[in-house]
C-alpha cells in the first residue's frame, strides 16, 4: 500500500510509564513496528480511552533489531536506516524513548510481541 500526498494522523497508545515521560516531556519519540509514518504527520498518543497530546511528526526513521529472547535480552544486532549501531548508542536509544536499558526496551518490545522470530521491523518517530 502507498499513499498519495496528504497528512495521515496515527492512534499511539501509550502504557502508563511511557505516558508519564510524555507528559513530564522527558519522552519526545516512540518505536513503533511497520513503517508508515512520515514527517509531518500526525501522533494521537492516549492512554486507554484518554488523549495525552496530540503531537506532530518530526522525523521517521527505519529500525531494524534482531534478538535473542527468552526471558531475558541475550543481545541485539540494532540498524537505523540500514546503519549498525553499537551497544552504545542502542542504550541512548532506549533512554531517549523512556527505558532504564536496551535490553529492558527489547524485553518491553518481546512482551508486546513486537518481534517476528526475533526479529523487530519498525520506525522511530520523533516529535
Amino acid at each position: 500500500m502507498k499513499r498519495v500526498g496528504g497528512r495521515v494522523t496515527w492512534l499511539c497508545r501509550l502504557d502508563g510509564v511511557l505516558a508519564e515521560k510524555v507528559r513530564e516531556g522527558t519522552k519526545r519519540m516512540t518505536i513503533c513496528r511497520g513503517g508508515l509514518v512520515e514527517p509531518g504527520d500526525v501522533l494521537r498518543l492516549t492512554v486507554g480511552d484518554d488523549t495525552i497530546q496530540q503531537v506532530t511528526v518530526v522525523e521517521a526513521r527505519d529500525l531494524w533489531m534482531m534478538a535473542q529472547v527468552n526471558g531475558e535480552c541475550v543481545g541485539v544486532v540494532a540498524r537505523i536506516c540500514g546503519n549498525g549501531i553499537g551497544a552504545g548508542e542502542l542504550g541512548e536509544l532506549a533512554r531517549m524513548n523512556g527505558f532504564g536499558s536496551a535490553p529492558e526496551m527489547v524485553r518491553f518490545l518481546d512482551g508486546k510481541g513486537c518481534f517476528l522470530h526475533g526479529i523487530f521491523d519498525g520506525q522511530i518517530i520523533g516529535w
